[in-house]
């Protein structure tokens, strides 16, 4: 697999899904907003296999970058992510083809230990 270029404007995310790449032996190049993923993604195109991205970011959002990603490269392979799964259901009418959905909900309960 080629690098993957993972963007979201949390440094902290950006940082984690970066390390569990690389502990599974990925490339990837990070990103911290819209902008800066596409800057990356015309520079580094043909090494880019895959974007992960978050959708809600300052400047460009991440379904706007996918547009003009997969205007460039009708095949290119883009995850988007967050966690404001609303925000997803809202917006997702803005995509350019019908995308794959998985939804992954966390509970903010922790559990205890006896």
């Amino acid at each position: 697999m080629g690098l993957i270029l993972v963007v979201d404007d949390d440094e902290m995310v950006r940082d984690f899904v970066t390390a569990i790449l690389a502990t599974f032996g990925h490339d990837s190049v990070p990103a911290g907003d819209g902008v800066e993923a596409l800057l990356a993604f015309q520079y580094l195109r043909h090494q880019i296999s895959l974007v992960i991205m978050d959708i809600m970011m300052p400047r460009m959002d991440g379904i706007a970058v996918t547009k003009v990603i997969k205007e460039a490269n009708p095949s290119a392979k883009v995850i988007l992510m967050t966690g404001c799964p609303n925000n997803f259901r809202r917006r997702s009418s803005l995509m350019p083809s019908s995308p794959n959905r998985l939804e992954a909900r966390t509970s903010g309960r922790q559990s205890r230990r006896s």
